[in-house]
Parts: C-alpha cells; sequence; structure tokens
C-alpha cells in the first residue's frame, strides 16, 4: 500500500518536520524510516519543498479537506485506489502500528480511522479509499469544514481502537516542547 507522508506549515511552530531529533535525524525522517521499516511505498506530499528519499507531490492547498481532495484526484489518475495517510509530525509510529492498519483494513470500508474512547478520531495515521474521496468532495461541497466531522459523519468508516496501537502512535510535535519531550523518549 502507498503511504502518504503530509508536510504541511505550521503557525505554532514553524519547520517543526525539519528540526533535528538527533544529529542528522530530522523528525520527518523518523516518520520515513518508520515507513520504510513497515515495508510500504512512500509518497511524500508536502507544502514545503525539501530534500526527501521520496517521490515527492507539492501540496498547492491551504487547508486539509482541499490538500485530500488534491491528493486524490491525483492518485485516482494513477489509478491508486487507497493509501495509508500520515503526518509527517508523528515521529513515533512504528511498523507494528502500520502493521496494525493495514491487517484491520478490508476493501469494503470506505476509510479505516483509529478512534480513541472519547470519539476523538486520528485523520492522520488511517487508510482512506477511493469511495471515501466521493463522500468527502460532496461533503466539502455541501459546507462542511471540519475532516473529523466528516470522519465521524460517514457511514462507511470503520473504526480501530486508538488504545490498541502501540504507546506514543500519535504523539505528534506541535510545539519545541513537544520535541523536547520527543528527545527525552527516544533517549
Amino acid at each position: 500500500m502507498l503511504a502518504v507522508v503530509f508536510v504541511g506549515r505550521s503557525k505554532r511552530f514553524p519547520n517543526k518536520h525539519f528540526e533535528e531529533v538527533k544529529p542528522g535525524l530530522r523528525v520527518v525522517d523518523l516518520v520515513l524510516n518508520s515507513l520504510r521499516g513497515a515495508g510500504v511505498e512512500i509518497l511524500i506530499f508536502s507544502k514545503i519543498l525539501f530534500e526527501g528519499p521520496a517521490p515527492f507531490l507539492v501540496d498547492p492547498t491551504e487547508w486539509i479537506i482541499p490538500a485530500f481532495l488534491f491528493l486524490f484526484e491525483k492518485l485516482e489518475k494513477k489509478g491508486i485506489r487507497e493509501f495509508l495517510a500520515v503526518g509527517g509530525d508523528m515521529p513515533l509510529i512504528s511498523p507494528e502500528g502500520v502493521s496494525i492498519l493495514l491487517s484491520s483494513f478490508y476493501p469494503d470500508c470506505l476509510a479505516l480511522v483509529p478512534r480513541w474512547n472519547n470519539g476523538w478520531v486520528e485523520p492522520l495515521f488511517a487508510i482512506y479509499t477511493l469511495s471515501f474521496f466521493r463522500y468527502l468532495r460532496w461533503a466539502f461541497l455541501d459546507g462542511a469544514k471540519s475532516l473529523q466531522s466528516i470522519i465521524r459523519s460517514c457511514d462507511g468508516v470503520k473504526f480501530i481502537e486508538a488504545e490498541k496501537f502501540p504507546s506514543y502512535t500519535f504523539f505528534n510535535v506541535n510545539t519545541r516542547e513537544d520535541l523536547f519531550k520527543l528527545r527525552e523518549i527516544i533517549g
């Protein structure tokens, strides 16, 4: 399966994806290394141009829903019917976490999204299909503004308990404090 690594612009912590965690190892490199370890094909989908070890697609959009729509259109033209979305600021995903998602996915669902007991979903570590793209486009044209609410409202989305994943899977680097915590976690 194709894993698409989303690299966006952050107002709170600009260039967070490119901060060094260890000498020569950036936040985004940890994400890419885990995906390589899981044996998936990788595409970097980024608003920021940078040198990366995988094919690269520029994201010309301003926010997440148009980004998904743009990406789906490009992938559909290449005959790709599903993909694993991964946040480029989620450095503690693991091959084990990827394996949990891949083994829980089946073609009849529109998307497979981790969901916490409190109902919060993790849209940037999830699998999406071309059929979900059609629903997303319809919901967006109908005025929906939140990817979270679109996911929750779609009957064809399958949820998997977020608590089943390895510790720290959904850890995001959103602030400098998160970066310091990441450095402590990985030693």
